[in-house]
């Protein structure tokens, strides 16, 4: 049970990364499979430009305080850089998923302990804030390579 309830709130993280989520409306509109590329182009995009992003400004900064008595201070701004975007996004996502959630009283309704659907609910989070962890230490390795 609590496989099936973790799947449920991984593929409510994808309702929400896709807009599924906002188009609760009286209209149920299908979207169709050029959207779902587009959105999917649009998505790899966005991280593509992200990664160039930090990419560029720690490498800025590598090469800045790289031979000087500062480098501490560079992985103090990664550090810092990092801590406070993964902070803020578990921050939102913990919001939405734990006390925004539309089916709390359905899950709660079931034969199913709350402890469970809590504990479910609660992985899909700490499982979210790891996804992003690793990507910004994915990047960071890539910097480190190339210097």
């Amino acid at each position: 049970m609590f496989k099936s309830l973790l799947k449920t709130r991984l593929a409510a993280f994808g309702a929400y990364y896709s807009g599924a989520a906002r188009r609760r409306g009286g209209k149920k509109k299908k979207s169709g499979t050029g959207s779902k590329v587009l959105y999917g182009l649009l998505m790899v995009y966005c991280f593509v430009v992200f990664v160039g992003m930090f990419f560029a400004l720690f490498s800025t900064l590598a090469g800045a305080f790289g031979g000087t008595d500062f480098a501490w201070l560079y992985f103090t701004l990664y550090a810092l850089m990092s801590f406070a975007l993964m902070f803020i996004g578990s921050v939102f996502m913990a919001k939405s998923q734990l006390f925004e959630a539309q089916d709390n009283e359905l899950l709660l309704a079931m034969p199913v302990p709350p402890r469970t659907e809590r504990t479910a609910s609660r992985s899909a989070v700490a499982g979210s804030a790891a996804w992003r962890m690793s990507i910004r230490h994915m990047t960071s390795q890539r910097k480190r390579s190339s210097q």
